[in-house]
């Protein structure tokens, strides 16, 4: 799959729900990489912080492992896709090593947007991060 060269808009905010410091150093080197500056990353250990954090400011996209010290990763895709969070759904792609068949197809039954295995190949991110984050230049230029 070939990874869209559009334009990263370097405003937008991504909270990554990491515990592995190691695992949450790699993302934000890539994102860096990608343009997206340290203001914009966040990053939450627990479930607990996640939801502070989403409260205060909704992110963009969300990076989210399952496997978590406080909670399953799962709630908060449950919580999102119950409108917990607003109206509009948050951009949700889970990052884990936990991502049986079973349960990626549950994982995006209840919203998530994209499911990676770890370990990730740096360009899956590139792909979910231009996918989500992209400038948008083709509304309503699109016919349907």
């Amino acid at each position: 799959m070939s990874i869209e060269s559009g334009e990263i808009d370097m405003s937008k905010d991504v909270l990554m729900i990491e515990d592995d410091h190691l695992t949450a150093e790699l993302l934000s080197e890539e994102l860096s990489r990608l343009g997206i500056s340290i203001e914009h990353q966040h990053r939450a250990v627990t479930l607990a912080s996640a939801r502070e954090q989403i409260r205060l400011k909704r992110p963009d996209l969300i990076l989210l492992d399952l496997v978590l010290p406080d909670e399953a990763g799962e709630v908060l895709v449950d919580e999102a896709n119950r409108g917990d969070y607003g109206l509009e759904p948050l951009n949700i792609v889970v990052v884990s090593a936990a991502t049986e068949l079973a349960v990626s197809i549950s994982m995006i039954r209840h919203g998530a947007k994209s499911v990676i295995s770890k370990p990730f190949r740096l360009n899956q991110i590139e792909e979910v991060v231009r996918k989500y984050l992209t400038l948008s230049k083709q509304y309503g230029t699109e016919s349907g």
